[in-house]
């Protein structure tokens, strides 16, 4: 691992988690728009129109009494009713259409945001693997479990009627809570140790950021923002 291929490790997440802002934007302007509120409006003024044309006098009958001298009340021409019904069912069908449109983006835009969130999750794991800091931690555990193992050779010396009571007080947690290929972290036994909380900090903030620093680890230079249009 190489200074320069920490800092591409970096930028890589920066790009992943600016596809992931854009995706998470897109995704609440998707949902923001309300189909169903479109289609009862549309539905409303089309029962409206219909229920317009079907109280609305025909036309000849209103000529004849407007003829007659009869009294008339004013009323809109069939024909213009007909065809504000007509449109009115247009737009109904228009926010329909509208409707299965803005499933199809939000189906698309959850996708888009399922796929940045793995590469987020992918890019943080890369960083991590390669990252100095890690590392020495792990270095920092072999040379403890080192000192263990020497330990327990000391104490296996004792020996003799101690032996059994000796081992039981010193003995460690299950192998099977480690096993390096199935841990179970969470079996570990709680700690408090600000080391401890300072890692869980920091693997929490690098989810939005980046740049953020390791325990034990230098603050890392953000790249210009021209670098960082190219990574996205």
């Amino acid at each position: 691992m190489t200074v320069g291929s920490l800092s591409e490790d970096r930028r890589e997440l920066a790009g992943a988690q600016k596809r992931l802002a854009d995706a998470e934007r897109e995704l609440a302007a998707v949902r923001g728009i309300d189909p169903w509120g479109l289609i009862a409006a549309t539905s409303e003024k089309l029962e409206a129109a219909q229920q317009a044309l079907q109280e609305a006098p025909d036309d000849v009958d209103v000529l004849v009494a407007r003829r007659l001298g009869q009294p008339v009340a004013d009323c809109r021409p069939k024909s213009e009713l007909q065809a504000e019904v007509a449109r009115a069912e247009a737009e109904v069908e228009a926010a329909r259409k509208t409707r299965v449109e803005i499933e199809r983006r939000t189906s698309d835009a959850e996708t888009k945001v399922r796929w940045a969130k793995s590469d987020v999750a992918m890019a943080i794991r890369r960083l991590l693997e390669d990252s100095p800091e890690v590392a020495a931690l792990v270095n920092e555990i072999k040379a403890q479990e080192k000192k263990l193992i020497e330990l327990y050779h000391q104490l296996n010396a004792v020996g003799g009627v101690v032996e059994t009571q000796t081992h039981m007080s010193a003995r460690l947690i299950a192998k099977a809570f480690t096993h390096p290929l199935h841990p179970d972290w969470g079996m570990l036994p709680a700690v408090e140790s600000e080391a401890v909380t300072a890692w869980h900090a920091a693997v929490q903030r690098l989810q939005v950021d980046a740049f953020t620093p390791l325990p034990g680890g230098a603050a890392p230079s953000p790249p210009s923002r021209r670098k960082l249009f190219k990574a996205a």
